[in-house]
């Protein structure tokens, strides 16, 4: 099962130390969009998406490394769960495998 990392990362923020809990955590690739703004286009983003393939994990440290808006978290947990992917927040213990229909309702009411 592969484990793909992903980061969003805002002003201010350690790369290194996003870097090494993710690695920690079982990634084998991470992949990092660093300071982009929040309306652009997040390339890394597209690219951890495509290495992640059906029974793998995407993961990352805080849901707002990866979430531009509600919607769009909510569109991602609807593409990903059916591609097969589950989605790992670390500080927020989320996991779609654990908590999927919880957040299916959360984010589409």
């Amino acid at each position: 099962m592969t484990v793909i990392g992903y980061v969003h990362t805002r002003l201010g923020e350690d790369i290194a130390a996003i870097r090494a809990e993710l690695t920690a955590a079982g990634c084998t690739a991470i992949y990092c969009d660093e300071q982009v703004p929040i309306r652009a286009d997040w390339p890394h983003l597209d690219h951890a998406l495509a290495a992640v393939l059906a029974g793998g994990t995407l993961l990352v440290c805080r849901l707002i490394h990866i979430g531009r808006s509600l919607e769009y978290l909510a569109d991602l947990l609807a593409t990903l769960d059916h591609r097969g992917v589950r989605l790992r927040a670390l500080h927020e213990q989320l996991d779609t495998a654990e908590h999927g229909e919880l957040l299916r309702q959360i984010t589409h009411g």
